[in-house]
């Protein structure tokens, strides 16, 4: 789990951790399910806003799970909020700690 936060982090999820009770990681997806749908993002073709998609996708739907928040919470992210050295993406009272996965997928 990501540290502090009691949510599971899409790490969590791969390796079949259970979820905390009211943690807002996507129910409905096992581990089988969230390789099968990374898998996918990372054959998608084209770019979304100068970014291959095949990058965007991954990133996006890694973001989703480890924070919990909504796409459009996250597209109104600046790089300003991440911070590449401690692993965590926000801004003021609301700062969420990234899995490895994630981390990777945004740099």
């Amino acid at each position: 789990m990501s540290a502090g936060s009691g949510l599971a982090t899409a790490a969590d999820i791969a390796r079949g951790i259970d979820r905390p009770p009211g943690s807002r990681t996507a129910p409905g997806w096992d581990r089988t399910e969230l390789n099968r749908l990374l898998s996918a993002a990372r054959t998608m073709p084209g770019e979304i806003d100068g970014l291959a998609a095949r990058h965007w996708w991954p990133a996006l739907l890694l973001l989703t799970l480890d924070t919990g928040a909504q796409v459009n919470e996250l597209l109104d992210v600046r790089p300003a909020d991440y911070d590449r050295q401690r692993g965590t993406l926000g801004a003021g009272l609301l700062v969420y700690t990234l899995s490895l996965p994630a981390v990777e997928a945004i740099e």
